[in-house]
């Protein structure tokens, strides 16, 4: 045994004794996958992205192909079934017949419509940029601006690297070329402004192979790693270092990150659970790899030796990061080439790790181009997809015993306010996803009891992982979460119970907390502030405004009469003798329903009676609303304006006994109802608090 071999021995002995001396997470010794793939006939590919482009809630699965790698077979979509089966729906959808050399593939919506679009890089062919409308996909990445030149694309990933909430892209060019930087132009096209953006420096990103996007300062700006190789002499990754101002900074030698030479896939990852970033590099020749622990600095170490992790002396294609048994710790799989031997690392929790492949279930002779996670059935547990150069992949099902889990799923608007039902929401790419064990939302460094996760857009070799971020919790059972989007902005969440997915959307920066029940990213916040800020609603004694709670008749009669009369200090007291049998001088909403009556607003009914705690329907609402804000040429009751004889509605017909007042709030011009997804007003429904901001928001056009 040489002197070098030796040394390996031994330390790894070492290694061995000091992990058996430190609480550890035990390595899971039953089978965690099972092979799916020869049952459901995915075909090899040199690169896959996952992504759900119908909506439906399963991630779908987008395989390129490249005859370098011996698959003569055009782009290839497979739709989940949401069953562990898959339906190729390629000729469907619209995507190109053409083989020809696609290689990284990755899901964003750059056009912000709601709906997933794919990009690929063709190698020696023009990039394509599928856009994704109603499921029918057009190639327009000629027209967006994605082709100035022929050149060899390899991976692709998506970020919002300016936060002006629209996706921009960095596509990676092999051999000689120049990698780029894409800024979306928010028409449809994008600008190469690779050079203004300080990226054409004597060490410009050619020959990249794999780039990814993360905040490793936590700074707020994205900052992206480009791994390199395959050219006559070593070439070190590059580390760009987002300014915030539209321009990077190489940086890759004073973080500590220099003397790595020849990579391939890389991924960023907080395998010990301290809040900051680390950094992962496959080795593209023999060698090894590198894990790079994150200093809280600007730099790194390597620690690859001391987490055992400098075993693995093959050429290293792939690595997907995701915790695989949900034990609170991310676990690291390295796809490897040549000698077609995949590594799993087991996160131990104190900093090292441990190769499970084989009793994980994931031995075997298969080629690694590519790895990607995505949880295929929903069921909390990640799956693992390897796309191979042979005639058919890798699917690998977990099926192990795990523990909790949490899915978060964050949703940007175009805009930036906060979205809602009438807004396109997109899946946030790039958006930091931070999650506390202990439910504290103060989120404390230090413990390992915060975990991060990044919402990829593209990564880990010319490939891309489920947009969502996915964390196990071991046994904890609520926890808080925290979404800083690329915009700056953060949502807080507490008391999250555990084993479900949940989505949290974007807020304008500056927004704060006004009722404990209306959280920043609740559907009709700005609505609820809006009437809030005017004075209109004051919430309950508990702090709460209970939004989901129906509205009464004297509820109603308040929010008319506060708006109307500007706030709640210029409602004037009610008169000596009260209009309504069953509104009596001291009840607590009397001056409100008075002062409406003098407004026209209400009537009451038949027998004398104004009926205060009935609940109020949509359809009423549209009467009270209406009356309140009819022109003096429609008249207080609307009795000089004339309906259209088409109704708006399908279940709001001419002959309906509220039709013209519904009519009147639809009207182009004021707009307050686009009614349901459905088309339908339901007049019938009850309406409720948070319905009810939106209706006064809109009829007395408050400020948002």
């Amino acid at each position: 045994m040489g002197a070098r071999s030796l040394w390996r021995t031994v330390a790894t002995l070492l290694m061995l004794l000091v992990s058996l001396a430190l609480p550890a997470c035990a390595a899971p010794s039953e089978t965690l996958f099972e092979d799916i793939n020869p049952s459901i006939g995915l075909p090899g590919t040199s690169g896959g992205a996952w992504g759900d482009y119908d909506g439906d809630g399963y991630p779908d699965l987008f395989l390129s192909a490249s005859p370098s790698f011996f698959l003569n077979r055009p782009d290839q979509l497979f739709h989940n079934n949401g069953d562990l089966t898959f339906t190729d729906v390629s000729a469907i959808v619209g995507l190109s017949p053409t083989i020809e050399e696609s290689q990284g593939t990755a899901w964003g919506d750059y056009d912000n419509d709601g709906s997933l679009d794919v990009i690929v890089g063709c190698g020696s062919a023009p990039t394509k940029l599928y856009d994704n409308l109603d499921g029918h996909f057009t190639d327009l990445a000629t027209a967006a601006g994605l082709n100035p030149t022929q050149r060899t694309g390899r991976t692709v990933a998506w970020c919002d690297y300016d936060g002006d909430n629209w996706l921009d892209v960095f596509v990676c060019y092999a051999l000689t070329d120049v990698s780029a930087l894409f800024h979306n132009n928010r028409d449809g096209t994008f600008t190469d402004v690779t050079a203004a953006a300080g990226m054409l420096s004597p060490l410009a990103p050619s020959a990249a192979n794999d780039c990814s996007w993360v905040d490793y300062d936590n700074d707020g700006h994205p900052d992206l790693v480009v791994s390199r190789g395959s050219m006559s002499t070593p070439q070190r990754p590059l580390l760009y270092h987002n300014k915030g101002d539209g321009t990077f900074e190489e940086v890759g030698v004073q973080a500590g990150i220099g003397a790595v030479a020849d990579t391939l896939g890389v991924a960023w990852l907080d395998y010990d659970n301290d809040g900051w970033f680390d950094l992962y590099f496959c080795s593209e020749q023999h060698g090894r790899d590198w894990l790079f622990h994150n200093n809280h600095d600007g730099t790194f170490t390597d620690v690859s030796d001391a987490a055992g992790l400098a075993g693995d002396v093959y050429k290293g294609n792939s690595v997907a990061c995701a915790d695989y048994d949900n034990d609170g710790f991310e676990d690291i799989f390295v796809g490897n080439t040549e000698v077609n031997q995949p590594f799993l690392y087991h996160n131990n929790g104190d900093g090292t790790f441990t190769d499970v492949a084989q009793s994980a279930g994931l031995g075997g002779s298969h080629s690694n181009l590519v790895a990607i996670r995505a949880d295929i059935d929903l069921d909390g547990k990640m799956d693992l997809f390897v796309g191979v150069g042979e005639p058919t992949s890798r699917l690998f099902h977990n099926i192990g015993q795990t523990g909790n889990w949490l899915r978060v799923l964050p949703l940007t608007s175009a805009t930036g306010d906060a979205t809602d039902a009438t807004k396109p929401a997109r899946d946030a790419i790039g958006a930091v996803v931070s999650l506390n064990l202990d439910n504290d939302e103060t989120f404390p460094t230090g413990a390992a009891r915060t975990l991060m996760r990044v919402v990829d857009g593209g990564g880990g070799y010319q490939g891309q992982h489920e947009p969502i971020a996915q964390f196990g919790l071991g046994d904890a059972t609520t926890v808080a979460v925290r979404v800083r989007f690329p915009d700056g902005s953060v949502v807080i969440h507490k008391d999250v119970a555990a084993n479900q997915q949940i989505t949290i959307k974007d807020v304008p920066a500056g927004y704060v907390e006004i009722f404990t029940d209306v959280p920043l990213d609740y559907w009709s916040y700005p609505q609820v502030k809006a009437v809030e800020d005017a004075n209109i609603v004051k919430g309950y004694s508990d702090g709460t405004y209970k939004p989901t709670d129906p509205v009464t008749r004297d509820q109603m009669a308040v929010y008319i009469s506060r708006a109307l009369a500007g706030g709640d200090a210029k409602v004037p007291t009610g008169p000596a003798t009260a209009t309504f049998s069953d509104v009596a001088t001291d009840y607590w909403a009397f001056k409100y329903v008075e002062y409406a009556v003098t407004q026209n607003v209400v009537k009451g009914y038949s027998d004398g009676t104004y009926k205060p705690t009935d609940q109020v329907t949509r359809d009423q609402m549209s009467v009270f609303v209406a009356r309140a804000i009819a022109t003096p040429t429609a008249g207080a009751d609307l009795v000089n304006y004339t309906p259209p004889t088409t109704a708006t509605f399908p279940d709001v017909l001419s002959n309906f006994w509220a039709y013209k007042y519904v009519e009147y709030i639809a009207q182009p011009g004021i707009g307050m109802t686009k009614g349901y997804p459905d088309g339908d007003y339901h007049p019938e429904y009850i309406c409720t608090r948070d319905q009810m901001a939106v209706y006064i928001q809109r009829a007395f056009q408050l400020p948002l």
